[in-house]
């Protein structure tokens, strides 16, 4: 009875233990001869998944198992991750696997393993293969092995070449695989466009949809004609200057969208003065006189031309809105809205900007030198204000 016992708690101990190693996922696998069978596919370890392929077709009950000589690939449905069949370097030895695609461009790139250290390949249009090693020691390693890493780097540089920024961010690598999925990407979208789409096989929903940002501290020279005028006066204050602006944007994009066409918000700070000589009836000229700091704040479209081209070319415009404060006057009394300098003010003004210009590819970053025409209109119970520049800049992108 004892003996019983145990012979049939084996038997579902092992029957469980079966299960829980089952990890069935909806896929199909693409024969020698590139056909494709739907089915199910037996998805657990990189390792194992490297060296075969369990895969039962439509409403088969048991998997078979196929060795990478015997299918071209597989791939699972419901995320994305393709295997396919590839001779490359494991270790120090020349072996046929069921290697991770995880990018398809000009410069593709896939993943593969052994028991102890993951691998990257880079392929690129002809045939050329450079390999990273990472091996799960990230801090000092012996001096043999740091100019073996540097060598391997110096080799992926090579694929890389037209971008100085995919090359400084592969010194700084940590082996993810994101991270790699990312430069490999943004150098294929950006240099290997004839190659056609570059293709994330690896499901990420956060990438597909996501929104790409892009900072920007700009800095340039606004040419003002700012009017002010009282509601019961007849006559405008209209001055002209000069003055500094400095700026911050952000620029957003999403690329699986539209490469061509982002968002961009700008928050500009200037100082704006002025002054006029008024003559009452009596033939009195009174100097007049104010200065007030203009807090801007742009948004808007922006359709950028060109966009893989190391110069880009983009046109702009939207919606603008200013605050003015800091606000002091001289000799105009009959502006005020009250007893007090700080009367002298308008609430938040409305208005709209157009603008062109040029991005200059450095690396990942850019240059830009822009040209913007803006107006403004503020409308208090009192004070009438009216406010156009025309702006010149430069600013950085990153």
């Amino acid at each position: 009875m004892t003996k019983s016992l145990l012979v049939i708690l084996s038997l579902l101990g092992m029957s469980v233990l079966a299960q829980a190693q089952t990890n069935p996922q909806p896929g199909f696998i693409i024969t020698n001869e590139n056909d494709t069978i739907w089915g199910t596919i037996d998805y657990l370890s990189d390792l194992r998944n490297m060296n075969a392929c369990l895969f039962k077709a439509g409403n088969e009950q048991t998997y078979r198992e196929y060795k990478p000589e015997e299918i071209s690939g597989y791939r699972l449905s419901n995320n994305g991750i393709f295997y396919v069949t590839r001779t490359l370097m494991i270790g120090n030895t020349e072996k046929t696997v069921f290697a991770e695609y995880l990018l398809q461009g000009g410069v593709s790139l896939y993943y593969a393993r052994d028991a102890r250290t993951q691998y990257y390949y880079w392929v690129d249009e002809n045939g050329k293969v450079a390999r990273m090693v990472y091996d799960g020691q990230k801090g000092k390693v012996p001096y043999e092995d740091q100019l073996l890493r540097k060598k391997r780097i110096m080799e992926v540089s090579q694929l890389l070449v037209k971008s100085a920024d995919a090359q400084q961010r592969l010194w700084k690598t940590n082996y993810s695989a994101t991270d790699l999925m990312d430069l490999t990407r943004e150098y294929n979208e950006t240099y290997c466009t004839n190659a056609g789409e570059c293709v994330q096989f690896k499901f990420d929903a956060k990438k597909k949809y996501g929104i790409m940002v892009r900072f920007r501290a700009e800095a340039g020279l606004n040419f003002n004609t700012v009017r002010n005028k009282h509601y019961t006066g007849e006559n405008w204050i209209e001055t002209n200057c000069a003055t500094p602006y400095f700026g911050i944007g952000a620029d957003f994009t999403i690329p699986r969208f539209s490469k061509i066409l982002n968002l961009e918000t700008m928050l500009t700070l200037n100082k704006k003065s002025g002054e006029e000589d008024e003559t009452d009836y009596l033939g009195k000229v009174t100097n007049m006189s104010f200065e007030y700091y203009d807090l801007e704040l742009q948004l808007g479209p922006a359709l950028r031309l060109l966009p893989n081209s190391k110069i880009r070319p983009f046109v702009r415009g939207g919606l603008s809105v200013n605050e003015m404060f800091g606000i002091k006057t001289e000799n105009m009394d009959h502006y005020k809205i009250g007893r007090h300098e700080q009367d002298f003010r308008t609430r938040m003004g409305l208005g709209f900007y157009l603008g062109a210009g040029v991005d200059i590819a450095v690396g990942s970053h850019s240059i830009r030198v822009v040209a913007n025409y803006v107006t403004h209109n503020h409308d208090d119970m009192a004070i009438l204000t009216k406010s156009k520049a025309f702006s010149v800049g430069i600013g950085f992108c990153y």
